[in-house]
């Protein structure tokens, strides 16, 4: 499969298929999620995309304040509720009802960039 061609600006990220293309505004989209072997985007209006990509290459180009908190989640802060530890394990609570495990590899990041808001 060949990755879906992507471009990031200040404000938004740009999803280029063959017949189509989509475009997001950084503040609208609360997450990006693995899908294998597809990436889903999900926005607050409740869009959804599915693309091709590495979770990966997408963490590296976007912007603060997205963060990965496991191998398969990056979240954007902005939409963060709450925090909450149960038996040990870290959960993020997101504004659409979604709670996301947070790996213990991840959690200082995490913890760091939420400082930084």
């Amino acid at each position: 499969m060949k990755k879906t061609e992507i471009s990031f600006s200040e404000n938004q990220l740009t999803i280029i298929e063959k017949a189509s293309v989509s475009i997001f505004r950084y503040t609208d989209i609360i997450g990006v999620f693995c899908e294998h072997p597809y990436l889903k985007i999900e926005t607050i209006n409740k869009n959804r995309k599915l693309f091709f990509h590495s979770l990966k290459e997408i963490e590296k180009l976007l912007p603060f304040p997205f963060v990965m908190c496991n191998r398969s989640a990056i979240i954007n802060l902005l939409h963060l509720i709450q925090i909450k530890t149960e038996n040990s394990n870290c959960y993020i609570h997101l504004n659409n009802g979604q709670k996301i495990p947070v790996s213990r590899r991840k959690k200082n990041e995490l913890m760091e960039k939420i400082k930084q808001l």
